[in-house]
């Protein structure tokens, strides 16, 4: 804002008022024979209103008032600081990945890796000695799945903010991780186009899921749920087991584990087994890895 431009332009008319805001006198360095002896004393507001504007600055005092102008601008700046980077921690077993994540954060000026991690128990480690902004959190790791490491996070620090990196688009998986405390779910194969703005909604504060996902789950939210026993009897026929080994397995009745089938078939919308086994591996409600 021009501090001097409202004051002389009144000085040309009188009928524009003047800031609220007083001007403050000009430095000694102005001096009164500069400005005529009438003024000696004078604020500048008033010296503007006095004296006509075309005739009242010499060339010294006209320096002198750009350096009083650019010194009083300065001193009322207001302090801009710099805003912190938003701080990452990166968690994946796949070292190809970390580099891209490490690659496409480096070129944001508003973010920057503080480390990176290779299983859940590391990520829980390294989240208590870096304190991140926002974790970007692989599910299907050694040791420790993402599931389990974002539970322990959470757990131990209710303020995390996690964005899930998965290949797959299974709804009951998303729903498993947003239920463990995931703000964001991001699939990798969207991550050159959406990683930087997703991070940027989950550090405000916003949630972040893929419409495709979310839409998967509103259409089976009122489903019923497989049992822990079922998922476990259904991983095992995923593993190409009869019923009766099945039994044998679980030391269960083979009546029971047939019990648990029919059981389990309504429930996925499934025609058969197979059918059964093919739709909780593209829901993710099975993982065979």
């Amino acid at each position: 804002m021009d501090l001097v431009a409202p004051v002389y332009a009144r000085a040309r008319n009188p009928l524009i008022p003047l800031s609220k805001n007083p001007v403050p006198p000009l430095p000694s360095a102005v001096s009164s024979s500069a400005m005529g002896a009438d003024t000696s004393g004078e604020d500048l507001g008033h010296f503007l209103r006095l004296k006509d504007a075309d005739q009242r600055f010499s060339c010294a005092t006209s320096c002198h008032l750009a350096q009083w102008r650019l010194t009083y601008r300065i001193q009322i700046m207001p302090q801009i600081s710099e805003k912190r980077p938003i701080g990452i921690l990166a968690v994946d077993d796949h070292p190809l990945l970390r580099e891209g994540l490490a690659s496409a954060i480096a070129g944001a000026l508003d973010m920057k890796l503080l480390g990176e991690a290779t299983s859940g128990r590391e990520a829980v480690e390294r989240f208590r000695q870096l304190r991140p902004d926002v974790t970007l959190m692989d599910l299907r790791m050694e040791e420790m799945g993402g599931l389990q490491a974002i539970t322990a996070i959470r757990t131990e620090f209710p303020g995390a903010r996690i964005i899930v990196l998965t290949t797959y688009e299974g709804d009951a998986q998303a729903l498993s991780a947003l239920k463990a405390g995931a703000a964001g779910y991001l699939l990798k194969s969207a991550l050159r186009k959406d990683l930087l703005d997703t991070i940027r909604a989950v550090h405000a504060g916003q949630r972040r899921i893929p419409p495709a996902i979310a839409a998967e789950i509103a259409e089976h939210l009122a489903d019923d749920a497989l049992s822990e026993r079922e998922i476990e009897i259904l991983r095992r026929v995923a593993a190409g087991k009869s019923n009766k080994l099945i039994a044998f397995e679980l030391q269960i009745a083979e009546n029971t584990v047939k019990a648990h089938m029919r059981s389990i078939l309504p429930k996925l919308e499934a025609s058969d087994r197979t059918h059964a086994v093919t739709i909780a591996l593209k829901r993710g409600i099975l993982d065979l890895t």
